[in-house]
């Protein structure tokens, strides 16, 4: 950038090589390149149209009562009823909404709906209902779902990406988690050795402590069985007199 004023001191006054206006800045963040341009065009645009499907009319800011605090708040034009409605930026964003909230229960009655992963318009039997939804529906429809979740399991295959979700998931350290799962190489139950993919971190679901290391076989009957010790030895009875090879 070029200098236009030496100031004494840490700070001097440059040109903007994006807005040619002149601004102050520390010289050893020019030095190191740090800054390459005045704040104002290094800031990125919060809310532009392009982070909305439908139409943008107005940004402003909106305080907040219930945590008291300054809010971004966008006005959006709906496509179908053409009225204008006020949404909190972030959540628009990230709902993405393609219609209103109206629009999108009059069209629950033509028995359609818009998906907001793949934009299509799908019939009510593709998406999966829940009572978390005004309508009734997930937003996104099975098969958007089915695929962000097979891109979820591919992250978890990685050894960092599995240690933040162990440790959101079962409370215990990134470190820990990662060095349990790697000395681990054989199931406790079937003791046939694991890949690193294929080893789940066993759980009680009451206290929430790790129990050990299970293949997916071992773990998903430990789940149908409800945990239950009473049951898995009414299974090793029920085996043992119906099967010859005991």
């Amino acid at each position: 950038m070029k200098l236009l004023i030496h100031l004494k001191g840490l700070y001097s006054i440059y040109e903007c090589p994006k807005c040619k206006e002149g601004f102050k800045t520390r010289d050893l963040d020019v030095k190191h390149e740090k800054v390459k341009q005045c704040r104002p065009c290094s800031e990125k645009p919060k809310c532009t149209q392009e982070h909305f499907s439908m139409e943008l009319i107005k940004v402003y800011p909106k305080r907040n009562d219930k945590n008291t605090r300054n809010d971004t708040f966008v006005d959006l034009r709906c496509p179908m009823c053409s009225n204008i409605h006020s949404y909190q930026a972030a959540s628009a964003k990230r709902s993405n909404y393609t219609e209103c909230r109206d629009c999108r229960i009059a069209k629950l009655f033509t028995g359609k709906k818009t998906c907001t992963g793949c934009k299509e318009e799908k019939e009510l039997n593709e998406f999966t209902s829940t009572r978390k939804s005004s309508t009734g529906k997930y937003s996104r429809c099975r098969l958007c779902r089915s695929n962000a979740a097979k891109e979820r399991r591919k992250t978890l295959d990685k050894v960092e990406e599995y240690g933040k979700f162990a440790e959101k998931t079962y409370n215990i350290t990134r470190e820990e988690a990662i060095k349990l799962r790697q000395d681990s190489v054989i199931c406790d139950i079937c003791q046939k050795s694991i890949e690193w993919k294929d080893r789940h971190l066993d759980h009680c679901h009451s206290s929430g402590k790790i129990r050990g290391i299970l293949c997916p076989q071992c773990n998903k009957g430990l789940g149908l069985f409800k945990d239950s010790i009473l049951f898995l030895e009414n299974a090793a009875n029920y085996l043992k007199e119906h099967n010859d090879t005991f």
